[in-house]
């Protein structure tokens, strides 16, 4: 409120000052550094940032890596962009230990000429956490493929104490290879606000940028403000600012698989 009106007409980005408060923020949750000016970008909601990615990857014809079952917009934003979905299956019921993706099947779709493979985790709808056996084999394959990983954490901080522990993928993944998403709308419930972010790779979120200056110009300047109270909430409350160490297989609320 302070502010007026110097917030309405911000980066395409995203404002700096807000941006470089996050890196920080999100290089201590993940545990790997995020450049803010190059390596970050503020977007209307996590659904605006996954629009941006695919977009910004993937084109007439790619094949593209889809766990099944996963978000339904995975799918469709796939199809959207006439790509090819190349579908990995998650046996989801197999125990807590691990998330159940098939990872011989994962391998498969590389083989098959798939360049962007595309996740949740802690997934939805299942709420099964990637165990980090399977996150250092998905960084390893997408490595040896040379394909490139979007990942949707927007469920990372919404997690549970009796299951094994959670490995950030860009801790492991090589940095031009991994684009993370995540945002405020499940764990902190702040939806209404439509506040995502991507980081990772500069160079995808240069193209994302590009294009979110067409399509809605930037995150809204004002409610981009909320961003200063993420991972800075009151001592007690649910998903603090350290790293989340457990899940279980129940699926955590907000959004639904079509």
């Amino acid at each position: 409120m302070k502010e007026g009106a110097a917030q309405a007409y911000t980066e395409y980005r995203g404002k700096a000052a807000i941006r470089e408060m996050l890196a920080d923020r999100l290089a201590t949750f993940t545990g790997a550094p995020v450049e803010a000016g190059s390596e970050m970008i503020l977007t209307p909601g996590s659904q605006g940032a996954l629009f941006l990615a695919i977009a910004a990857t993937v084109a007439a014809g790619d094949k593209v890596a889809i766990v099944q079952p996963n978000y339904f917009a995975n799918r469709k934003l796939v199809q959207f962009f006439d790509g090819v979905i190349c579908p990995v299956q998650l046996d989801y019921l197999g125990g807590n230990e691990h998330a159940g993706l098939d990872l011989d099947e994962l391998e498969g779709a590389f083989k098959a000429g798939a360049k962007v493979f595309i996740f949740s985790n802690p997934s939805n709808p299942t709420g099964a956490i990637y165990s980090p056996a399977e996150i250092r084999t998905i960084a390893d394959l997408t490595s040896k493929y040379g394909a490139t990983i979007i990942v949707d954490q927007l469920y990372s901080r919404l997690h549970y104490t009796d299951g094994g522990p959670y490995t950030h993928l860009r801790t492991l993944a090589a940095p031009d290879n991994v684009l993370t998403i995540m945002g405020s709308s499940e764990t902190e419930s702040l939806s209404g606000y439509r506040l995502g972010v991507a980081f990772g790779s500069a160079a995808i979120i240069e193209r994302m940028e590009r294009l979110q200056a067409i399509v809605s110009l930037r995150a809204a300047g004002y409610n981009q403000s909320v961003f200063r109270t993420w991972f800075a909430e009151p001592d007690g409350l649910d998903g603090g600012a350290h790293p989340p160490a457990s899940g279980d297989s129940r699926r955590p609320a907000g959004r639904l698989p079509l």
